[in-house]
């Protein structure tokens, strides 16, 4: 339909009855969803993973009763796929998941790879939920070790086929070397196609690379390396800064791992 027949018809409808056709369309047009939020799970014998999945709409939207199903996908290091699941939500419930016995039911297992997932309500033109815009699923992954070491981490960016490369990035955070054995770097690439970056520790102070890896990342792949206090960066550095060349969607940053002795760690996005 033309600008022009759109002004024409606009002109010869009455304000009622273009009123009555708005209301219409906003009962039929369905809720907007963002694309399905990553995060990286880890299951490498030093590190596990749980996954915390819970109805955010049953949150947002408390005085609506709230159902529908998550949509959970597994894929590898190398971006291969590993694992379908859709479970229902109710209102107000939330599931931990144990990543590595869930591969296991399946027969399956992997050490490291990308965790993706979108809640869809039953109510798919609610009217609760139109008012809160596009909707962006989260959830929260929880990682541990065999020392007591715990992290919790949202997700980090979203498989939007739309999202563009991201220029250069440097952290707002500062890693601290006192008692530091060693920085263990995650990146993921939520997009289809493959991306080569170089990732490393600069000087918190001057920007000076201490040390630096160049990655290549296969699409909807995750890729770890680790920097070593005393070998790759010195232990008389007071504080350092995370930094990549690139990133290959918007916001799919490095998760920084901090290790100390004895298994201790702690884990966030860089």
């Amino acid at each position: 339909m033309t600008i022009e027949l759109k002004k024409i018809m606009h002109d010869a409808c009455p304000d009622f009855a273009l009123k009555a056709y708005r209301r219409l369309r906003e009962m039929v047009v369905p809720v907007r969803l963002a694309a399905p939020v990553v995060q990286m799970y880890i299951n490498d014998g030093e590190i596990e993973t749980i996954a915390g999945f819970n109805n955010f709409l049953s949150f947002l939207t408390a005085g609506v009763q709230t159902s529908g199903k998550l949509r959970v996908t597994l894929r590898d290091s190398d971006g291969g796929h590993v694992l379908d699941q859709i479970t229902r939500l109710n209102h107000f419930e939330n599931r931990f998941v144990d990543i590595k016995a869930l591969l296991a039911t399946k027969g399956k297992s992997s050490s490291l790879g990308l965790i993706s997932l979108i809640f869809v309500p039953d109510r798919m033109r609610g009217d609760a939920y139109k008012k809160l815009g596009v909707l962006a699923s989260h959830f929260f992954m929880f990682y541990r070790g065999g020392e007591g070491g715990v992290a919790m981490v949202h997700p980090s960016s979203t498989l939007d086929p739309a999202s563009p490369p991201s220029g250069p990035f440097i952290t707002n955070q500062v890693v601290y070397t006192a008692e530091l054995e060693g920085v263990t770097l995650y990146q993921c690439n939520p997009s289809q196609v493959a991306h080569e970056l170089t990732i490393g520790l600069q000087d918190a102070d001057t920007k000076d690379v201490i040390c630096s890896r160049i990655l290549s990342l296969p699409p909807m792949g995750v890729r770890k390396v680790s920097f070593v206090a005393g070998a790759d960066f010195s232990v008389d550095s007071p504080a350092l800064r995370v930094f990549t060349s690139s990133l290959p969607t918007a916001n799919s940053k490095p998760m920084l791992c901090r290790c100390y002795s004895g298994g201790r760690f702690s884990m966030s996005h860089s």
